[in-house]
């Protein structure tokens, strides 16, 4: 990492340290104008010759669809269909860069690495050379900046002197810079935009809320990608021919196999429930799903992302851990899909 950046965020974090707890804040936060570090993401820069080829075969999107000025997000498969990671994806003038959980990095350079054979591909973790930005609840009023630019279109890219921008939701930015910008970005919104500086858990609530699901080691081959919503949010394409779990995917698709899926839940408990726990109805011993991801919301309270078994996702009996543990609340996400099997 690099000095000056790592310096800076000691700084942030002392400062964030001396105010009220996470748990506190990221209720207190959510419909501020915020700007907060994403330190969970990393980043593979994906390029060369055959580089479109090459992901357009391993990636559930099109990538051959993308442009500068679009992101999508996508999932990478093993060949029975089961995500290996989830991942957003910006094309940039020489490469691709792929955000995917740091976790999961290592082994899906690893495997990636094993399709290459003789492509024109050069695959490299650049996480080093990028910082990443969150801002939440920009106003109209911005006054223009001439280091970033902002979009408008819901995953629209644009990129200005070496930063790039994705509006991920519809209130909220992801900026992908450099160390040398990173630092000047973050003053001009905090001194004269006065963005408030909020701990990282305050993206990953955003995240959950707006239905955005991120895998981990415990997590990953558990899911195929429409069980966790990947095709309502843009990240499967139907259409563009064979990749690495395809038949399997497009199968559930038009056969109208699709059993699972994934809600937005209330917990209240102080424990952060750990990605895969066993969600369970009521006193049935068998689970009807797993845990994607959870956050901190509130003192007591936890917001999380859950697959499961449609057939029991209206019970008022759903629990959380074991058949008679902590009662789970369905709440609504900013999107809707088909909510009966087919």
């Amino acid at each position: 990492m690099n000095p000056h950046w790592e310096s800076f965020l000691a700084k942030l974090n002392a400062r964030l340290q001396g105010q009220q707890s996470s748990n506190e804040l990221n209720s207190d936060l959510l419909g501020r104008t915020t700007i907060s570090v994403v330190p969970n993401l990393s980043v593979l820069s994906v390029r060369g010759a055959d580089a479109a080829t090459f992901l357009q075969g391993q990636t559930t999107c099109n990538i051959l669809a993308l442009d500068c000025n679009s992101a999508t997000f996508g999932a990478i498969c093993n060949p029975k269909g089961r995500a290996l990671t989830t991942f957003l994806l910006v094309k940039t003038d020489d490469s691709y860069l792929i955000l995917l959980p740091n976790e999961l990095l290592a082994s899906i350079e690893k495997k990636l690495r094993l399709y290459i054979l003789r492509s024109d591909v050069d695959l490299c973790d650049v996480s080093a050379d990028y910082c990443l930005i969150g801002i939440a609840n920009v106003p109209d009023s911005l006054v223009p900046n001439n280091t970033i630019s902002l979009p408008n279109d819901k995953l629209g890219v644009s990129t200005h002197k070496n930063s790039t921008s994705i509006k991920v939701s519809e209130n909220r930015w992801l900026i992908i810079t450099n160390h040398e910008n990173a630092i000047d970005i973050w003053n001009w919104f905090v001194q004269t935009q006065h963005f408030v500086e909020a701990n990282p858990s305050l993206w990953d609530v955003h995240e959950i809320l707006d239905g955005i699901p991120w895998l981990s080691i415990k997590t990953r081959e558990l899911f195929v990608p429409q069980m966790f919503n990947l095709d309502v949010l843009g990240g499967i394409s139907f259409d563009k021919g064979c990749y690495t779990g395809q038949e399997i995917i497009a199968r559930t698709h038009y056969l109208g196999k699709q059993k699972r899926r994934m809600y937005l839940a209330s917990i209240q408990t102080d424990k952060n429930p750990q990605p895969a726990t066993p969600i369970y109805v009521f006193g049935n011993q068998q689970s009807i799903g797993q845990v994607v991801n959870a956050v901190c919301y509130y003192t007591d309270e936890i917001h999380a992302l859950l697959v499961l078994q449609m057939e029991h996702a209206n019970s008022e009996e759903i629990v959380l851990a074991e058949p008679t543990g902590i009662p789970v609340k369905i709440l609504t996400l900013p999107y809707t899909f088909q909510s009966t099997q087919d």
